[in-house]
C-alpha cells in the first residue's frame, strides 16, 4: 500500500539508533544522526497504514489498494487536505471563513489577524461583528 505526500513531515530516521544516541550521552558526546527527519512533499511512502495519512489529508493515494482502504471520493481528499493546511497553517476553527476567504493568513504574535490578499478593513469588521453576534446568541 502506497501514498504520496501533499505535505512536508517529519518521520523517524531509519539510521537513528536508540543504543548507540544514549553511549553517545553518556560519553557527554552529541550522537550524529537526527531521531527525526523531514520527508518532502511528493515521497512515497510504503506502510500498510499509509491510508490513514490520505484520510488526515496530508498525502494521495499511490495505488489502489490505498485509495480502497482510505475510502474517499477525490473531492473528500480535497476537503481533507484543505482543511489539514488550516490546521498546520495554526488557523482557529472561529477563524476558518476569513481564512478561506483571503482576509487573514494567519495571526501576528499579539492574537491579531496578519493580513491576506482580500484583506479590507470593512470586511474584516463585518466579521469580527458576524462572530460576536454568534457568540452572543
Amino acid at each position: 500500500m502506497k501514498c504520496k505526500l501533499t505535505c512536508q513531515l517529519k518521520a523517524p530516521n531509519p539510521h537513528y539508533n536508540a543504543n548507540s544516541a544514549a553511549k553517545h550521552r553518556q560519553r557527554g558526546q552529541r550522537y550524529p544522526i537526527e531521531r527525526l527527519i523531514m520527508l518532502p512533499i511528493g515521497h512515497e511512502v510504503d506502510v500498510a497504514d499509509c491510508w490513514k495519512m490520505v484520510r488526515a489529508g496530508v498525502a494521495m493515494p499511490s495505488d489502489d489498494e490505498c485509495a480502497a482502504a482510505a475510502g474517499m471520493t477525490e473531492e473528500q481528499i480535497a476537503a481533507a487536505q484543505e482543511a489539514q493546511a488550516k490546521v498546520a497553517a495554526g488557523i482557529h476553527p472561529d477563524d476558518y471563513a476569513a481564512y478561506d476567504a483571503g482576509i487573514m493568513v494567519g495571526y501576528n504574535p499579539d492574537g491579531s489577524f496578519k493580513p491576506g490578499p482580500n484583506h479590507d478593513q470593512s470586511k474584516l469588521d463585518a466579521f469580527v461583528d458576524s462572530m460576536e453576534g454568534n457568540q452572543a446568541a
